[in-house]
């Protein structure tokens, strides 16, 4: 199947920002309530940062945090953090760096992950959902940029290239209807209500964006294309399940 860059919403700065959040709601309920992805990203994430050394954490496109939040909650306090995302969460950021002084910083300004910048040594990398959003093009040269910009890289997808997952993408109407009941308790429940059951645009934007998630996937072969034809200081490993993929370097 031929990687294409369908439009991706959640990739786009040009969507209201409380309707980009409440598609982060219904991607945390999809990973979280109905799935424990984000929960196995952090522990495969605080594993990998064990073996290799690292101590400092940056999660990139990181939208509301989810393995930064997940982290914070059961790693040791010799682990540091970094959030950053091209639409950055400002109110998150701060509450998170309020609740643990001197172990989040929040960058408040945008930030690109294919544009190169050097971090501190032991730093880790993290990447949830977004890589897929680089255009074809580009995404070889965006991966060499990350993995040469810290000591580790990993890139993690809910998702692959496979009919299985294309057809199963469709059930992210169940959640992306649900949010509002499931978040009822929280604040923001206007917001929700309105994305996701007044103007129900939310869990269609959801649809598209995991449908077409699938598609701009790369496959464990187009990776190692990848390690074979650009200069990266360390080998590629791909980690596969039927519906996701670890990408580690």
């Amino acid at each position: 199947m031929k990687t294409v860059d369908l439009f991706q919403f959640n990739a786009s700065t040009n969507i209201p920002a409380t309707l980009q959040r409440t598609t982060m709601d219904i991607v945390e309920v999809c990973n979280s309530v109905f799935r424990p992805f984000f929960r196995n990203v952090a522990n495969r994430v605080q594993e990998e940062a064990l073996n290799s050394g690292c101590t400092h954490i940056v999660e990139m496109g990181a939208g509301n945090a989810p393995i930064t939040r997940r982290l914070l909650e059961s790693s040791e306090g010799s682990l540091t953090f970094t959030v950053c995302d091209l639409m950055p969460d400002e109110e998150l950021y701060a509450r998170l760096e309020k609740e643990h002084p001197k172990r989040v910083q929040g960058l408040t300004q945008a930030v690109d992950f294919t544009i190169p910048r050097q971090w501190p040594p032991q730093t880790l990398l993290v990447l949830v959902a977004c890589f897929h959003h680089v255009p074809v093009a580009e995404r070889a040269a965006a991966f060499e940029t990350l993995t040469n910009s810290a000591d580790r890289v990993m890139l993690f997808s809910p998702v692959k290239k496979t009919l299985f997952c294309m057809f199963a993408a469709v059930g992210i109407l169940v959640p992306g209807l649900l949010v509002p009941l499931i978040y009822i308790h929280r604040p923001a429940r206007l917001r929700r209500m309105f994305w996701c059951w007044l103007l129900p645009i939310a869990p269609l934007i959801m649809l598209w964006d995991g449908v077409g998630g699938c598609v701009r996937q790369w496959t464990t072969a187009e990776w190692k294309a990848v390690e074979q034809n650009q200069n990266l200081p360390r080998s590629i490993l791909v980690e596969s399940t039927p519906n996701s993929q670890t990408v580690i370097c």
